[in-house]
């Protein structure tokens, strides 16, 4: 209720239109909401993900736009209802963060850098598979880290523990889990400037993987990268340190994120998803490699 007084506040002194989160048609509601029980954060919560309308009422119906409703949060309410209502978002943070912060991503210690405007146009639509962006969480005093590597297509996060914090790390650490991928699913890697990716040369030849980096200080070219390491930070705050978080804990933090239902796989989990996608692979690999050997013989 005080949510929705806020909201209407909000009218009066901004532009902030609010529709309702679902389409108010009874035949839309029944057809394009799917309820899935799933465990979010360290919380079991029962979420009601609403499907886009399926158009059964000829609307044009599109949800809530984020942007009001972070401008009705943040801007707007005062005292207790301001704590309150900040303290029901995801990363509750108590104002809104600038898109450039950190240190270390100018790329001038990266030689032979590829730019990400030298990726193929392919990765752009997620259409291809085997196409990844990564990035560092470092702990406390930034003496330790672990790698996060997403795969566009099915959103399948990898999260990799790290000795350090160095090019040399990242080199070991990336090398050992991408290589447990099949080759068939080692596309590309996008990376930010940072300068633990010195040798991502080394890393290419690896794993077969060319590595294309981002503009300084442009979070958002590697959005899905950067939307897991914020989902990564609700296990692992910062100030943690990383170094003594346990393989089986990193195991289950992996399981939670690539088991948890995604509206834009249509509900699926990325693990569904991916784990589809390896299959196909493989199953095309054994085709190519019966026909090679028939016309051999």
């Amino acid at each position: 209720m005080r949510w929705r007084i806020c909201v209407r506040r909000c009218r009066r002194t901004s532009p902030v239109v609010w529709r309702p989160r679902w389409c108010p048609r009874a035949e839309c509601v029944a057809a394009g909401s799917v309820l899935r029980s799933f465990r979010s954060s360290s919380n079991s919560r029962c979420v009601l993900l609403d499907a886009a309308c399926p158009g059964l009422c000829g609307c044009q119906y599109r949800g809530a736009e984020y942007v009001p409703i972070y401008q009705a949060i943040y801007m707007v309410p005062r005292g207790e209802l301001r704590t309150e209502l900040i303290g029901e978002l995801r990363r509750s943070h108590t104002k809104r963060m600038p898109r450039a912060r950190g240190t270390s991503r100018k790329g001038g210690n990266i030689a032979n850098l590829v730019p990400l405007s030298e990726r193929p146009a392919e990765v752009d639509a997620r259409l291809v598979p085997g196409h990844w962006e990564g990035d560092f969480i470092k702990g406390a005093r930034n003496a330790s880290a672990i790698g996060t590597a997403v795969e566009r297509h099915s959103r399948f996060v990898l999260l990799t523990q790290m000795n350090g914090c160095t090019a040399t790390h990242a080199l070991d650490g990336f090398t050992r889990r991408f290589n447990g991928v099949i080759p068939e699913l080692r596309r590309s890697f996008t990376y930010d400037r940072g300068s633990e990716m010195a040798r991502h040369l080394e890393l290419t030849e690896a794993t077969g993987m060319p590595v294309f980096f981002c503009e300084p200080y442009s979070p958002w070219q590697r959005g899905s990268n950067e939307n897991m390491n914020g989902l990564v930070r609700q296990f692992l705050p910062k100030g943690t340190d990383l170094s003594t978080v346990t393989p089986q804990k990193l195991a289950y933090i992996e399981s939670m994120l690539n088991d948890r239902p995604r509206k834009i796989l249509g509900f699926r989990t990325p693990r569904e998803v991916y784990t589809e996608l390896v299959q196909t692979k493989l199953a095309q690999r054994q085709a190519l490699a019966a026909k090679t050997v028939a016309l051999q013989t």
